[in-house]
């Protein structure tokens, strides 16, 4: 099993031709190595170098481009929010049994709010990473790897998974835990 990390792009497409140069995600960046470390295999998808592919071949990349893996970690900040959600929609739709984690600064401070909307029963968010991730997310991918079918079976790991400190989901009745 395989683990994608996807840092949606932050430049705006402008009618100049001017050049965006960001720096790359240093928080997936951390993670990727602390998973690597781990022997976990994982990707980073950095969709700035695909920043001037437009929305509906960007969605198709990203069909793509997620197809192999079974965990998919989104890092988001305020301003990519809606870029990050359309990212997991677009893996849901096309790959629901796909496990969906959020991360990052809106995420953390918004994890309730995000969750209600986009979690559950509504399956476009499985899990919400709060604050550095670097323990949260590593523990919650070593426990989904040693899943057989994590929709299945979440029943038998919940107590576990409840137990992974910097971890949000909904949980039973439609109660986010924390």
């Amino acid at each position: 099993m395989m683990i994608l990390l996807i840092n949606p792009k932050t430049c705006k497409n402008h009618s100049k031709k001017e050049v965006c140069v960001r720096e790359p995600n240093l928080g997936l960046l951390y993670l990727a190595a602390i998973l690597d470390s781990r022997d976990i295999p994982v990707d980073i998808l950095d969709l700035e170098q695909y920043r001037t592919v437009e929305i509906n071949s960007l969605n198709e990349l990203i069909k793509e481009k997620t197809r192999k893996y079974h965990i998919i970690g989104i890092t988001c900040l305020t301003n990519t929010f809606h870029l990050a959600i359309n990212i997991a929609r677009t893996i849901k739709s096309h790959h629901p049994e796909k496990i969906v984690i959020l991360g990052g600064p809106h995420a953390s401070f918004q994890h309730e709010q995000i969750l209600r909307q986009f979690g559950g029963n509504r399956g476009i968010i499985d899990f919400i990473c709060i604050g550095e991730a670097e323990y949260s997310f590593l523990k919650l991918s070593k426990l989904l790897l040693s899943m057989p079918n994590y929709k299945t079976i979440f029943q038998k790991f919940k107590e576990k998974i409840n137990k992974i400190k910097g971890l949000a989901f909904v949980g039973d009745k439609n109660k986010i835990v924390f």
